[in-house]
């Protein structure tokens, strides 16, 4: 039994045929399939709790400002 947490549908209880894909209902594709991508997400020692009253906006934009030379560069291709 495998455990997953999907922001739409919350804590998803699944076997690992289900997880795999290889269980679904007839004609339809399977609601859950495994792509190969894990991201992990840890904080580490040199992690700092921020002001929390900024909204989320104004701390997404502060997390993509050191990467605007990538964003810009992504932006032409």
């Amino acid at each position: 039994m495998l455990v997953i947490a999907d922001p739409g549908e919350g804590i998803v209880k699944l076997t690992t045929d289900e997880f795999f894909g290889e269980v679904h209902d007839e004609g339809k594709s399977p609601k859950y399939q495994w792509s190969g991508i894990l991201i992990i997400l840890v904080k580490n020692e040199t992690f700092e709790k921020k002001d929390e009253t900024k909204g989320i906006f104004s701390r997404f934009f502060q997390l993509l400002m050191p990467q605007k030379k990538l964003i810009f560069q992504i932006f032409l291709a």
